[in-house]
């Protein structure tokens, strides 16, 4: 998990699920007050990874899923990457 450029200091879970949550908030670490953004490269990946890749194996009409099932394996799959997302986004002082 990421850790403060500065200090050294590892982020918390909740912080960067709460930075995530809340369109990419910036987060400031807890011992030296340091503020750090999320990297493009993060965005674009937690973008293509909750709508672009759901969309070609979900809404797949080969499948021909009924939507409720497409929906909730939608649901499922996007919460299960923002689940994850802290171990694998970026951040750097800004």
């Amino acid at each position: 998990m990421q850790k403060c450029q500065k200090c050294s200091t590892q982020f918390t879970w909740k912080a960067i699920q709460k930075s995530l949550l809340w369109g990419y908030k910036p987060i400031s670490c807890s011992s030296c007050s340091s503020t750090h953004e999320i990297s493009s490269l993060s965005r674009i990946g937690l973008v293509l990874f909750t709508t672009a890749m759901p969309m070609l194996l979900v809404f797949n009409p080969i499948l021909d899923l009924r939507i409720e099932l497409e929906t909730a394996l939608y649901i499922l799959w996007v919460i299960l990457v923002i689940g994850i997302a802290p171990l694998f986004v970026k951040y750097s002082i800004k």
